[in-house]
């Protein structure tokens, strides 16, 4: 799971118990934990998806980041 702060805390949620496919692999575990949260986060109220979110854009920035460097 990804906390607020953007780091993954190493917990996933049940994507079996949300009814919902798993996220597909990209190679890199932690865009693969972001993803797979962020296919979660559809699941709970919208007030609750907003830190999710948050979490993977910032992900997805350091990645960004990392490929520029």
């Amino acid at each position: 799971m990804i906390t607020e702060d953007g780091q993954h805390s190493g917990q996933v949620g049940d994507e079996a118990e949300v009814g919902l496919v798993q996220a597909p692999s990209t190679g890199d575990p932690g865009l693969d934990e972001a993803l797979r949260e962020l296919a979660l986060a559809s699941a709970v109220p919208l007030e609750d998806q907003l830190p999710v979110i948050e979490a993977v854009h910032r992900t997805l920035q350091d990645r960004l980041a990392d490929v520029e460097d």
